[in-house]
């Protein structure tokens, strides 16, 4: 690829910077393209260089991506320390482009583990410096989350309208950046009965990506496949949230040995990372299930 390319270039004629920033590049947009696993890879060979040749601002920005690296892959406790260490610097007088992403993280770990009241917190901050930084990028993904930790919060009412403002900016911005807020808002959009509303959104997306491909599998009612889309990608935390609604809807249906093949997967997950209310959720379930109930 050319990116692929411009970094060979900068490492030939010894540009740290160049070379760094290239990497980054590929990162993000591997990951946007539904590979998460190797978007990591190229994180830290990012920071090996950035380190190496002693370019904070690089290693800095980079911090920032690790949070979020290490929450996909399921590693929530150095995620939140990482996030934590990274929102002290901020709150100390540094401000940075990643606290809203360190912000996200930190949130999706609170809400998990009943620290409701502190998630929203964190995800109302999160918009307010993507709003600061008047970047679509950020901004959008922003929004997604924001009004998926609302809507977790059984607060539908605001994760609606956080919701249509995003899709208001989304109309005129069609970028492969939808990737990144398309399965909360999907979510989001089931949730409320506006589901029929996901494929016409997944329409105009371009490319279609695998993030696309399991928000419209949200829409259609099957969160198993959309779990499995989102295992294929390396988006393990969210992955196991599908598979606890999947668990829900199964059992509800009367479909009782899928529905505990999902719940086994969801639990055998939050139960590694300590997610208390997942846990609560998921251990009724399966008590109820037990007993025909």
């Amino acid at each position: 690829s050319e990116l692929q390319a411009s970094i060979d270039l900068a490492a030939e004629i010894n540009s740290p910077w160049d070379e760094a920033r290239g990497y980054l590049n590929l990162a993000s947009i591997t990951g946007l393209l539904g590979d998460l696993r190797q978007g990591r890879v190229l994180h830290e060979r990012a920071d090996e260089i950035s380190r190496r040749y002693g370019l904070a601002t690089g290693v800095r920005f980079l911090r920032g991506e690790r949070a979020v690296d290490l929450f996909d892959a399921g590693e929530w406790e150095e995620a939140l320390r990482t996030a934590d260490e990274f929102l002290a610097e901020v709150e100390a007088g540094s401000p940075h482009y990643m606290e809203g992403t360190c912000r996200l993280v930190r949130a999706y770990i609170r809400v998990a583990r009943d620290q409701v009241d502190g998630a929203l917190t964190d995800g109302a901050r999160a918009v307010e410096v993507a709003r600061e930084a008047k970047d679509p990028q950020i901004l959008q993904p922003a929004l997604g989350d924001y009004a998926r930790l609302l809507l977790m919060a059984g607060r539908a009412r605001e994760a609606e309208a956080t919701t249509d403002e995003l899709l208001a900016l989304a109309a005129d911005d069609p970028h492969l950046v939808w990737s990144l807020w398309f399965v909360p808002v999907s979510l989001v959009l089931a949730s409320l009965g506006r589901a029929a509303e996901v494929p016409r959104w997944a329409d105009l997306a371009r490319p279609e990506t695998p993030w696309i491909r399991a928000g419209v599998a949200i829409a259609e009612g099957d969160l198993p496949e959309a779990a499995d889309l989102l295992a294929e990608i390396g988006a393990l935390s969210h992955e196991s949230y599908l598979r606890l609604l999947a668990a829900e809807g199964l059992l509800s249906a009367g479909r009782r040995a899928e529905g505990e093949e999902q719940l086994r997967r969801a639990l055998s997950f939050f139960r590694e990372v300590e997610a208390t209310a997942y846990i609560r959720r998921g251990e009724t379930l399966m008590g109820a299930a037990a007993t025909g109930g």
